[in-house]
């Protein structure tokens, strides 16, 4: 029980990007939307680690939040169910046979149809993006709690207290926890980032081949046809190895996630409120500058940002606003 769990979402992702392949190639209309909506399926996928190896994959991460599982797998089963759903209404329209002069009248029909299994798929991609997001941000405690379990502040201490000659210790402390914190935290997103963007190609590969991924429907006797079993994922013989406990990925804290839920679908309350900092006098770091920059000429290109590694656009960079 505990192996078909470590491949559920795994699984009915491989399900989904079968089924919008399949869709893409039986629809005669409505094409580009459907490969719009795979496309970020794809994005999600990567972000979330859907597709990652078995001890990076987002089955991994959900093993002990069931609720959470199957939220996303109820996600995932609303696309396959709208993109199923688009074929059969496809292949029924086809297999009436109907005059020029017909069919033509049942094209407002058909669109009608396209665009309401596009807003399912817009809806369940939309939940997914925002459930991945809230996962993400639900699991930094558990990266603060490991890094105080490690217990390296000794190493950070030394070079913050030169730094700070003439500060109280309380305050070293903290200034050094902060460091630490801020060094795991870049080499971890770093790492997360890369392994994420490498699948299990070979499963994949061999499981999106398949041409029937959905449930289609026989014309002759108009009942199911049932997946192939041999179409089932079978796990990694060789689990990637994590390089060092920093790296190790985060659980997720229910408790912080079902915040998150409550902040963005919960009433608004009066008592929040924003409180102003006095910034005036803090001189903040130099942004990136291109080295081709002339008086009137817009510079294009991306650089990466020197404390969390992402690529921007060198005109946000000049948004000083944004930079602070």
């Amino acid at each position: 029980m505990e192996h078909l769990q470590m491949n559920e979402i795994y699984e009915a992702t491989i399900r989904c990007d079968g089924a919008f392949d399949y869709s893409i190639s039986k629809i005669q209309s409505g094409q580009h939307a459907l490969r719009e909506f795979q496309q970020r399926l794809w994005a999600w996928a990567t972000n979330a680690g859907a597709l990652a190896e078995p001890c990076l994959s987002l089955d991994a991460r959900l093993l002990s939040h069931a609720k959470l599982r199957n939220m996303i797998l109820t996600l995932l089963d609303l696309i396959q169910d709208n993109l199923q759903a688009a074929v059969d209404f496809d292949s029924n329209l086809s297999s009436e046979g109907a005059s020029s002069s017909s069919a033509t009248e049942e094209v407002p029909y058909f669109t009608l149809s396209i665009d309401m299994d596009s807003q399912g798929l817009e809806a369940a991609i939309q939940r997914l993006d925002l459930v991945a997001s809230l996962i993400d941000h639900s699991s930094r405690k558990g990266r603060q709690r490991r890094l105080e379990a490690l217990n390296q502040n000794t190493v950070a201490d030394p070079s913050v207290s030169f730094i700070t000659d003439g500060i109280s210790g309380q305050v070293v402390m903290k200034l050094a926890r902060s460091v630490l914190y801020r060094k795991q935290r870049i080499t971890y997103m770093k790492y997360r980032k890369q392994a994420r963007q490498d699948p299990r190609l070979h499963e994949a590969k061999v499981q999106s081949e398949r041409p029937h991924m959905l449930n289609v429907r026989s014309a002759a006797d108009g009942s199911q046809q049932q997946l192939d079993p041999d179409l089932r994922l079978k796990p990694s013989l060789q689990a990637r190895q994590v390089p060092s406990e920093w790296l190790r990925p985060t659980t997720m804290d229910g408790e912080s996630f079902a915040r998150g839920q409550l902040s963005l679908f919960g009433p608004s309350s009066d008592s929040r409120k924003t409180y102003s900092v006095w910034t005036k006098a803090i001189v903040y770091p130099k942004a990136p500058e291109s080295s081709s920059t002339s008086g009137s000429e817009t510079v294009t290109g991306h650089a990466p940002c020197p404390f969390c590694h992402n690529m921007f656009p060198y005109q946000r960079y000049k948004d000083s606003k944004w930079w602070r």
